[in-house]
């Protein structure tokens, strides 16, 4: 049973860490710049190797949290978005959000 419980609580997670950090490293799409512009229709995400546009209406929810912006694309895909990113900028993001018909969770 200790050799059960070695393997579940350490290393599974471990091998679940290190697969996920080799795979990030060898990805080059996961490390490319990516450029956000939000519009009043649309959000686009310019990558280096990629660009997308999503309707405001295709957006699940928008969480914040201390240091980061999640915006849900469904209930288990979101973007990342570091809120330094934002700048001075975050207070006229979070009003955007705010007019739109969208689930959100902000700080106050």
């Amino acid at each position: 049973q200790g050799v059960l419980g070695f393997l579940i609580v350490f290393l599974i997670p471990f091998s679940i860490l290190r697969s996920s950090n080799k795979n990030f490293s060898r990805n080059g799409r996961l490390q490319e710049k990516l450029i956000y512009e939000f519009t009043d229709d649309k959000i686009k995400i310019i990558g280096s190797s990629f660009k997308t546009e999503m309707d405001w209406s295709k957006i699940y929810k928008i969480k914040e949290l201390k240091n980061w912006m999640l915006i849900y694309q469904d209930k288990q895909l979101f973007n990342v978005i570091p809120k330094a990113s934002f700048g001075a900028n975050l207070n006229e993001f979070k009003t955007l959000v705010r007019s739109k018909n969208i689930r959100l969770k902000l700080r106050k």
